[in-house]
């Protein structure tokens, strides 16, 4: 399970990423008079990465895909090489 200092890093390696890759498709999509719209997916996502990338994207909107608990469970120890694969419930 990642530390706070990892999911902060994490954060702030994955926010830069987002807003360059907005700001190369802004400049790209401005010509041809097109809105960017950027769609970021998480599984799973603790308190402190949600805060920080609201304070990043103040405008964005969140949207919940809720499943049941049973259903996640499933579908974490499905997953191959992942750090949240053996998280005990």
């Amino acid at each position: 399970y990642p530390t706070l200092k990892q999911r902060i890093k994490f954060m702030t390696v994955a926010c830069d990423h987002v807003k360059g890759e907005i700001i190369s498709a802004t400049t790209k999509e401005k010509e041809q008079h097109k809105q960017v719209v950027a769609v970021i997916s998480f599984s799973f996502v603790n308190a402190d990465l949600r805060a920080g990338f609201r304070t990043e994207f103040p405008r964005a909107q969140w949207i919940l895909v809720d499943t049941s608990k049973q259903v996640a469970e499933e579908r974490l120890l499905a997953r191959e090489g992942h750090f949240y694969k053996n998280v005990s419930s």
